[in-house]
């Protein structure tokens, strides 16, 4: 996953890093060429790699403990959404990831304004996170706001959403579990609910249960929940009377 951010870093302090900020701990690409380099075996840095475990993170930020419901949203950027939502679901535990740095050290400014102890903030790539670090976790709702459309054919291997991340997506989310996506990009949905619904992977759509105006309508398809809060992007689109698509899909039991 590339980064398209521009922003200039902004100085924190060690106690809002400690607090909020959890980096990545595995880098398939500088693992990649340590590899090549020195002829290392892979699977080897792999099997040694130390994952974040729940207890770890319950020490960083003590209010985790009592919660069960892990969100995640890939691409949080600088923040709006995921702090907002966190804000006002603090009984459940949020954590936002991007690769850049900059964006997620306005996202905890934001987190810190509120004084929010149910979000923290990855630093690193969503295929990395899911896979490695967060290997022993499982999430009830996985969420994509408004990933880089990489509209270029070429550039399509550096989309978030593929084959083979759909299927780390699918082992990360528990049964009933949700994936969300949302572009202002038709392709892109149609790209997204295409390889969703040719995955295979044991996924059930849910209609969209809010129009652009985030009113409530009918549906007849299994429901998906999703926050009335909206991205900055999101409200930067609705605005300008642009039309806004959402993949909702719902993690179903497997058959044996």
């Amino acid at each position: 996953m590339l980064s398209s951010c521009r922003l200039k870093q902004v100085k924190l302090s060690p106690f809002l890093k400690d607090r909020y900020l959890l980096p990545s701990r595995f880098n398939s690409f500088l693992n990649h060429q340590l590899v090549f380099k020195f002829k290392k075996n892979f699977q080897d840095l792999v099997k040694n790699h130390v994952p974040y475990t729940a207890k770890e993170i319950n020490l960083k930020n003590k209010e985790f403990t009592d919660k069960k419901l892990w969100e995640m949203e890939i691409g949080c950027g600088t923040g709006e959404f995921i702090v907002s939502v966190a804000n006002q679901h603090r009984e459940k535990n949020f954590i936002g990831l991007d690769w850049a740095l900059p964006c997620l050290q306005r996202a905890i400014k934001k987190a810190d304004q509120f004084n929010l102890n149910n979000v923290l903030f990855y630093h690193g790539s969503a295929f990395d996170g899911l896979k490695y670090d967060f290997k022993d976790f499982r999430f009830n709702k996985i969420m994509i706001n408004f990933p880089d459309p990489w509209p270029k054919k070429k550039h399509w291997k550096r989309r978030i959403v593929s084959t083979d991340f759909l299927k780390i997506v699918k082992d990360k989310l528990l049964p009933n579990g949700e994936l969300i996506t949302i572009t202002d990009l038709y392709s892109l949905f149609l790209y997204h609910n295409t390889l969703i619904e040719e995955s295979n992977l044991y996924f059930e759509p849910c209609e969209n249960p809010f129009e652009n105006s985030f009113e409530k309508r009918e549906h007849s398809t299994p429901y998906c929940s999703y926050y009335k809060e909206i991205s900055k992007y999101q409200r930067k689109n609705l605005s300008g009377s642009k039309k806004v698509f959402y993949t909702h899909h719902r993690k179903r039991l497997e058959l044996s």
